[in-house]
């Protein structure tokens, strides 16, 4: 299964493997040295939020990097961040964020809140390519027995 984000802009090229994880930006935040703290080592890392200034999204993922919680993930996807400010200034915001990270990055994905809005499966080994702005899952790598993502 692969989605393709065509219209996402590419904020640093590459290609990524790794289990997929999701959430909403504040919401991992706020999880951050708790026993309910998520670990994305080796993941790709999917984030949106809604109504959020941009100088609170640089508090919560500056938090984040200096917490090391980032260190290890290997591929990051924005999703919506509507109602966030300027798409420009959030990009250049994480393009400085991740400047000494060689992971690739995707902007503005159809995943989080809004009427157009992706699903994707949580957990899942999954390929990002900037080449393509696409995300592709191996669905019968992970769920042994599943003959196609349908029958989940």
């Amino acid at each position: 299964m692969t989605f393709r984000f065509s219209p996402a802009k590419i904020l640093h090229p590459g290609n990524a493997f790794g289990p997929l994880f999701a959430g909403n930006l504040t919401t991992l935040s706020h999880l951050l040295k708790t026993p309910y703290e998520p670990c994305l080592d080796g993941h790709i890392l999917v984030i949106e939020d809604i109504h959020e200034a941009l100088y609170r999204i640089d508090r919560m993922i500056t938090q984040m990097i200096m917490a090391g919680y980032l260190d290890n993930i290997r591929g990051l996807i924005l999703g919506r961040f509507d109602h966030c400010g300027d798409n420009q200034a959030l990009h250049r915001f994480f393009l400085e964020a991740f400047r000494d990270r060689n992971i690739p990055i995707l902007a503005e994905c159809g995943i989080g809140h809004g009427q157009e809005n992706v699903t994707i499966p949580i957990g899942v080994a999954a390929v990002l390519s900037t080449d393509d702005r696409s995300l592709t899952f191996d669905i019968s790598a992970t769920l042994p027995g599943k003959a196609s993502f349908h029958e989940l």
